[in-house]
């Protein structure tokens, strides 16, 4: 047997290491960009002024916040004033906290800091169209909500309950994506599943890539705790159509929860 290897053969071994060297490269650097991306932090205020406990903001910040109206959305400068109060616990009395004030005189859909673009102004919305805010209306599980993007592109948004799990699924494509998986309530049943139209509470582009981001409130107990997630194209990896940026939970310490 001829065990000597042809020069053929050799170059085609040098062509396959030098691929995988290649391919492998291009892995560490986007690896390595992604842990250079700049932390995004999210905040969700129900209202002007609110009361956070075991929250510790500076006296004073400055954000970016996303608002929108019947026409269109846009990121503005928000300064974020804080000031020291307590607040009663269920369980260990009187708790530090504190009181949470921002300029702007509307509400903002969230306050963001660390945009990968910094931009502010305009931005592009895809969802909701033609009204402020979402309702508290339709179903909690067993629908699909079609949101159309840029140019050709639509995203479908489904819930599908099976097993006493609600599973919150994204796609664009063939590409489809698994969101968020919640357990249903186990005090509150079925009743405490957000409902169609206030999962989504915002899809546009923040990053200014002409994909897709989603602002979502994944919420077992939709009204009582605040929950809040941000889903950045930018932030993808390579099987995913959007990638977890930031999100924001909070319980105030006077529910407890049953």
């Amino acid at each position: 047997m001829n065990k000597r290897i042809t020069v053929p053969v050799l170059l085609l071994l040098l062509a396959c290491l030098s691929g995988f060297a290649e391919a492998s490269e291009k892995s560490s650097a986007k690896l390595a960009a992604r842990a250079l991306m700049p932390k995004i932090e999210i905040l969700s205020l129900p209202k002007r002024s609110y009361t956070f406990a075991a929250l510790n903001y500076p006296r004073n910040t400055e954000w970016t916040g996303l608002f929108l109206n019947s026409n269109a959305s846009w990121l503005q400068k928000v300064n974020v004033r804080s000031s020291a109060t307590k607040v009663d616990s269920c369980y260990e009395g009187k708790v530090p906290a504190q009181i949470l004030t921002i300029s702007s005189r509307s509400l903002p859909v969230c306050l963001l800091r660390g945009l990968p673009s910094g931009k502010r102004g305009f931005v592009s919305r895809y969802y909701p169209r033609g009204r402020k805010n979402p309702s508290p209306t339709g179903p909690r599980s067993g629908f699909t909500i079609k949101i159309k993007g840029a140019g050709k592109s639509t995203y479908l948004f489904k819930a599908v309950e099976k097993d006493n799990f609600v599973s919150y699924v994204l796609s664009r494509g063939k590409k489809e994506q698994l969101l968020k998986k919640l357990e249903i309530d186990p005090v509150v049943g079925g009743d405490g599943m957000p409902r169609r139209d206030q999962l989504i509470l915002w899809a546009g582009d923040l990053d200014a890539d002409g994909k897709a981001d989603f602002l979502t409130a994944f919420n077992t107990r939709a009204g009582e705790g605040i929950s809040m997630q941000l889903y950045l194209s930018t932030r993808a990896k390579s099987h995913e159509i959007v990638g977890l940026a930031a999100e924001f939970d909070y319980w105030p310490p006077d529910n407890p929860g049953c």
